[in-house]
């Protein structure tokens, strides 16, 4: 259903693989984002061609294989054409399953992962463990269709965490205008005693 692969970094001592590059290259914070529509870093077609990387495809899934933070299991679905460093795992879903489909469940099973990942002197997860993995596989419709309800849903609540952030921002506003006014005279504090 698959293919997991990793990749690499070009060397930084070498800078015609680095200087005017525009081929998107990630590190592993980038999975700290569940959608990567763009990167901080770039390389030459130098570097592509000869340091093992592979520009990975639109709907691929990236997960950060190494870390203490939560950066070890996360998952994020690339909206973009990107090469991965060493520390990210690719998955290349073929046309049985959608990248998106893949991203929900690895979010579903993140703390389950990053368990999997520990040992050793740095916890750290690898591309065999990622192969191993098994997951429910519906027919292509249905994950559609499930991938669609979990976008409605986390829409809603996004918009619920928005408005609550706003009237946070407006309390904190409010109660600094109303110290302000209290500290300044302009309100009479004698009445509220």
């Amino acid at each position: 259903f698959a293919t997991v692969e990793n990749g690499t970094t070009p060397s930084r001592i070498v800078e015609d693989y680095w200087q005017g590059g525009d081929v998107p290259w990630l590190a592993s914070g980038e999975v700290n984002q569940v959608f990567i529509d763009e990167s901080s870093e770039f390389i030459t077609k130098m570097a592509l061609e000869r340091c093992s990387l592979r520009l990975l495809p639109v709907g691929t899934v990236v997960v950060g294989m190494i870390g203490q933070g939560k950066t070890r299991g996360m998952a994020a679905l690339l909206r973009i054409p990107a090469t991965i460093n060493q520390n990210l795992a690719a998955i290349c879903p073929d046309k049985k399953v959608l990248g998106e489909y893949v991203l929900y469940v690895l979010h579903a099973v993140y703390e389950w992962l990053r368990e999997a990942g520990r040992g050793g002197n740095q916890a750290a997860m690898n591309c065999e463990m990622l192969s191993a993995l098994r997951i429910p596989m519906p027919p292509i419709e249905e994950q559609k269709e499930i991938v669609a309800f979990i976008e409605i849903e986390v829409g809603k609540l996004d918009s619920l965490r928005f408005a609550g952030e706003h009237a946070i921002d407006l309390l904190k506003e409010r109660r600094s205008a109303l110290i302000a006014a209290a500290v300044t005279g302009k309100v009479d504090v004698r009445l509220a005693a």
